[in-house]
């Protein structure tokens, strides 16, 4: 008899794309974007009297010039959306990532200085595979993470201490996809 543990079962259903349920057929075999779509579609299902805009991922664009490629321009987004609710102006920064760290000083340096303007909120969004939990938190408390001598976030070190201001989403699966909550952002 085999036995299947939960998390086995859960990695398997996140893992399994339906290209009928994906509004981006293109790009479905990358987990990092499938997340992205999954996000927007419950983010627009769950966080009420809201909008969301998905900023498109830029590449250097390049012209032919004198029989040579040259970059012509080259830009970078903040964060993969940006969101409004009642209250605030959102910058969400999604990622879909496995093992116990991640660290992306980086994005960091384009949203932690958002994070101090009146109004406006950012925020990363994790799917921490391994774990099966989405979790969020701001600019600020990855910076703060930082400061506090370490060099990455560390999923049982941090997450799970109530030190650093942290959301854990409530998610559940229909037919193998994943059905995040995001409601409680609302009121964050």
């Amino acid at each position: 008899m085999r036995v299947i543990s939960k998390d086995a079962v859960w990695m398997q259903k996140a893992t399994e794309v339906d290209d009928e349920d994906s509004e981006e057929k293109e790009g479905t075999n990358n987990l990092g974007k499938w997340f992205e779509a999954r996000f927007l579609e419950n983010w627009r299902a769950t966080v009420k009297n809201s909008c969301i805009d998905r900023l498109k991922d830029t590449s250097n664009n390049f012209i032919k010039r004198d029989a040579e490629w040259k970059c012509k321009e080259f830009v970078v987004n903040p964060s993969d959306f940006i969101g409004t609710t009642e209250k605030y102006t959102w910058y969400l920064e999604c990622k879909s990532i496995c093992g116990n760290t991640w660290s992306d000083p980086r994005q960091l340096e384009r949203l932690w200085p958002r994070d101090s303007i009146p109004g406006v909120k950012t925020l990363y969004v994790l799917w921490w595979r391994d774990f099966g939990k989405i979790i969020g938190f701001s600019a600020s408390t990855y910076k703060k993470i930082l400061e506090d001598g370490n060099c990455s976030i560390n999923y049982k070190k941090h997450v799970l201490n109530d030190k650093y201001d942290f959301i854990i989403f409530p998610i559940n699966f229909d037919r193998g996809l994943i059905n995040a909550d995001y409601s409680v952002l609302n009121t964050w």
